[in-house]
């Protein structure tokens, strides 16, 4: 694992951008191959930035009776 954050439960992912950004300055050549995350990144923005980022997600999310 590259990079992590440690958060409560009700955090949204209002950091996302800047924390996605600057992993792969940690990273040096290495690529970020793929991202996990939790709820709390269930977002259009978070999709959006790693689709073009072209980076892999696996991103869990609420059940909502309209996704069941």
């Amino acid at each position: 694992m590259a990079k992590f954050w440690l958060r409560p439960g009700n955090t949204a992912s209002v950091n996302f951008e800047r924390f996605i950004k600057s992993t792969p300055s940690n990273l040096g050549d290495t690529n970020v191959g793929l991202c996990c995350a939790d709820a709390g990144f269930d977002d259009k923005g978070v999709f959006a930035l790693l689709k073009a980022k072209k980076i892999s997600h696996n991103i869990s999310v609420r059940i909502t009776q309209r996704l069941q």
